[in-house]
């Protein structure tokens, strides 16, 4: 299995809030923990009411129901996000620490994906939608004629004005010769343009400590 696979596997910390009533805390009865060392994801849909995912301000949340899941923003307005699920125990969602921003990972599973990321920012209590795949596309996604790159976000940095992206050519046959080819990103997302681009190889150097139990030589 890649690293690359490893690395979609992950499930990151969390958090929530509503901008309306205040629901009580998730507790990790709720929440699942999963790989990554303190981080938690969203096990399964509760059979009644309503769970939560709280922003580290609680100026917004995830709000997860027994059949939809919505994103809630600072001035209380709902986007439904049921649409991008894929599988409840393979996704998740990560606030940046500033509480101005979240991305959500989903895939329906599987050793190949897909995995797809979707990213909001916040701006004047309204969520709005930042278009990874177009900034990404201007930069030079991996390549292949017959399948589309996964792309997974992985960690914020500098706040919430950088995005760490991996995308990955899944590793199939089908998928023809950049089977498996993937590479690394640094976005700005103040300026929607890519500022670093790497090999597999290089970004497992600069950014290990975002890979699951790196091995020593990594390290």
């Amino acid at each position: 299995m890649s690293k690359v696979i490893l690395l979609f596997m992950a499930l990151l910390p969390l958090g929530l809030a509503s901008a309306q009533a205040q629901p009580p805390p998730a507790t990790d009865a709720d929440w699942g923990p999963y790989v990554a060392p303190g981080s938690q994801g969203v096990s399964e849909l509760p059979e009644t009411g309503a769970k939560w995912i709280y922003a580290p301000d609680r100026s917004s949340s995830i709000k997860v129901m027994p059949e939809a899941i919505a994103l809630v923003a600072p001035n209380g307005t709902e986007i439904d996000l049921s649409n991008f699920i894929g599988s409840m125990n393979l996704t998740e969602f990560k606030y940046s620490d500033d509480s101005t921003a979240v991305f959500m990972n989903s895939s329906l599973g599987g050793l190949v994906g897909d995995w797809h990321t979707h990213i909001y920012r916040f701006r004047n209590g309204k969520a709005l939608e930042f278009d990874i795949v177009k900034v990404l596309r201007v930069s030079g996604l991996p390549k292949s004629a017959d399948c589309e790159p996964n792309i997974y976000s992985i960690a914020w940095l500098r706040q919430s004005s950088q995005l760490l992206v991996l995308a990955e050519i899944p590793p199939s046959s089908g998928c023809g010769v950049n089977m498996g080819l993937s590479r690394g990103y640094v976005v700005d997302l103040d300026h929607h343009r890519v500022i670093e681009s790497y090999s597999a190889k290089q970004y497992v150097k600069k950014f290990h400590r975002f890979l699951i139990n790196p091995r020593p030589d990594q390290e």
